[in-house]
C-alpha cells in the first residue's frame, strides 16, 4: 500500500496540480515577461509558485465542472483504478482484461478533462495577462506587476506608477515609441555614446533583471574630437546592437501619439475590449446552454 499511497501523491500532484499551474504561469507571463518563468534558476521558488498557482486552478475547475456537469468528476476513482492497475501489475497478475476498464475510463473520459484542464489553465493565464494590460493594473497596483522592470522602463509605462510625482509626466497621451541614449564602454577609447529608437532587448538568461542586449533604429554616434568639438555620426545599417555587460547608463526620451492619433488608438482599445466582452458572453452562454441540454437529457434519441 505504500507504494499505491505513492502513486497517488506523485499522479494528483503532478497532473492535476503542478502541470495547469505551469502551464497557466507559462501563459500568464509570456512575451516580454517569458523569462519569468525560468527553471534554470530558483527551481524551488518555480515549483512552488506552480504547486499554489495549480491548487487555485483545480479547486476552481472540478468545482465549476461539478456545479454544471449531470456526472461530476470523481478523481477518487480515477486514482483507485491507477492504484488497482500498479498493484495487479506489482502482483504479476497475467489477467489479459486488466487494462480494460481503465483504458475506457481514461480515454472515453478523464483524457479529454485532463486536456480540458490543461487548455482552461492555458486560456486563463492568457486572458489574465490581456486584462491586466489593457486595463493597466500592473501600473496601478504593485500586485499585479510584472518583475521585467525594463518594459516599464522602455514602454514609458514606468511614468504611470504612484511613486511618481504627476508633474514630471508631461504628457498623458500613450507612448508611441522611446529615443534612447546609450553610454556604453568601448575597449579602444573613452565610453561612447549612441542614440536611437529602440527596436527591441533582450534580458540575460540566468539573471532577468540585466539587460543582455539592446537594439536601436537609425542608430548615431556621438564623439568627442581633441578639439572639443562633438560630432554626430549615423551607424550605417539597419539593427545597431548594444551588449548590456558594455552599457553604463541610459537615458529615456518619450514621444506620444498626436490628438488625432490618441483619438484612433482609444477607439480600437474600446473596439477591442467590446469584441472580448462579446466573444467571452457568447462561450459563456454556449457552455451553460450545452451543460443544461446535456444535464436534461435533451440530447436523447427517446426525446426528439
Amino acid at each position: 500500500m505504500e507504494v499505491s499511497l505513492g502513486v497517488y501523491a506523485v499522479v494528483f500532484i503532478f497532473f492535476f496540480i503542478v502541470v495547469p499551474g505551469y502551464i497557466f504561469r507559462r501563459f500568464y507571463c509570456n512575451g516580454a515577461f517569458s523569462k519569468q518563468v525560468n527553471w534554470t534558476n530558483n527551481i524551488l521558488a518555480n515549483f512552488l509558485s506552480s504547486f499554489v498557482t495549480g491548487i487555485i486552478l483545480s479547486v476552481g475547475i472540478l468545482f465549476a465542472l461539478n456545479t454544471f456537469s449531470k456526472t461530476p468528476i470523481n478523481l477518487d476513482k480515477f486514482l483507485l483504478s491507477i492504484d488497482n492497475l500498479i498493484v495487479s501489475v506489482n502482483a504479476q497478475d497475467e489477467n489479459p482484461d486488466k487494462f480494460k476498464g481503465f483504458t475506457d475510463s481514461f480515454y472515453y473520459r478523464y483524457l479529454p478533462f485532463i486536456l480540458f484542464f490543461y487548455f482552461t489553465a492555458a486560456f486563463l493565464g492568457f486572458f489574465s495577462i490581456k486584462s491586466i494590460q489593457k486595463l493597466g493594473l500592473d501600473t496601478r497596483f504593485k500586485i499585479f506587476r510584472y518583475e521585467n522592470n525594463w518594459h516599464y522602463l522602455f514602454s514609458g509605462k514606468l511614468l504611470k506608477f504612484k511613486k511618481f510625482d504627476p508633474s514630471i509626466q508631461t504628457t498623458q497621451r500613450r507612448v508611441k515609441y522611446t529615443f534612447l541614449d546609450v553610454l556604453a564602454e568601448n575597449s579602444s577609447e573613452k565610453p561612447t555614446l549612441y542614440s536611437g529608437l529602440i527596436a527591441d532587448y533582450d534580458l540575460n538568461f540566468r539573471d532577468p533583471s540585466k539587460l543582455d542586449r539592446i537594439y536601436l533604429y537609425k542608430a548615431t554616434r556621438y564623439k568627442k574630437l581633441n578639439t572639443g568639438e562633438v560630432t554626430l555620426k549615423t551607424i550605417p545599417g539597419n539593427i545597431f546592437t548594444i551588449l548590456g555587460s558594455k552599457i553604463i547608463n541610459i537615458n529615456c526620451t518619450y514621444i506620444g501619439y498626436d490628438e488625432a492619433e490618441e483619438i484612433a488608438e482609444k477607439y480600437k482599445v474600446k473596439r477591442s475590449i467590446l469584441v472580448t466582452a462579446q466573444t467571452i458572453s457568447v462561450v459563456l452562454f454556449l457552455l451553460i446552454l450545452v451543460s443544461f441540454l446535456t444535464s436534461y437529457n435533451f440530447f436523447r434519441a427517446n426525446f426528439f
